[in-house]
């Protein structure tokens, strides 16, 4: 019984990594606002996923369907909450950075998008306690030098599935929403890349 159990925990957790997610423009989550749709670490122009956009495997975004090669093809490269241009990880090329402040699992629940590099020193840490909820919940200090602490509005706030422009979580300031749950990188390359299209 206890095989069974685990064969079938282990199959709904395959089917639910390997999810089709759709991303809305603006607040609204209705087919007709559809801007594409995600899974298997690419983004797609249509639900039959015939016309990829961007490939996005893990720590980088390439146009198309790949090879996702940050030394060849890369738009974007992803390093430790930052997002840079083409295949670079030098803090001068850093486009932006994201700060999680609540995350469960992998996934991303709620952060804030800064302009260029931020280094985020962590003041507290809190694991929640109910059970079967992994959910962290961080308070951070944010720094463009790693000491000194800086007032910055964002560029964008993460907050229930979606992306709102500036320090705002008001559905008029919606840029994108989104279905499921996604991670940093992601969410990242969505607010900086997506509203473009």
């Amino acid at each position: 019984m206890k095989s069974v159990l685990a064969a079938t925990v282990v199959i709904c957790a395959a089917f639910a990594a390997d999810a089709m997610e759709t991303i809305f423009k603006g607040a609204k989550q209705d087919p007709a606002n559809a801007i594409c749709y995600f899974q298997s670490g690419k983004f797609y122009a249509d639900a039959e996923r015939k016309e990829c956009l961007y490939a996005h495997p893990g720590h980088c975004v390439c146009k198309g369907a790949g090879p996702a090669s940050p030394a060849k093809n890369a738009l974007y490269r992803f390093n430790g909450g930052h997002m840079f241009k083409g295949s670079s990880i030098n803090r001068n090329d850093a486009i932006a950075s994201i700060v999680e402040y609540k995350r469960r699992g992998g996934a991303t629940v709620e952060a804030k998008i800064f302009d260029g590099f931020i280094i985020a020193l962590n003041e507290q840490y809190e694991l929640s306690k109910s059970a079967g909820d992994k959910t962290e919940t961080h308070n951070y200090k944010i720094t463009r030098d790693g000491k000194t602490e800086v007032k910055i509005t964002p560029l964008y706030t993460v907050a229930n599935n979606k992306i709102y422009k500036g320090d705002s979580t008001d559905d008029a300031q919606c840029v994108l929403s989104y279905t499921g749950e996604m991670n940093a990188s992601r969410i990242l390359f969505m607010a900086l890349e997506l509203p473009k299209n």
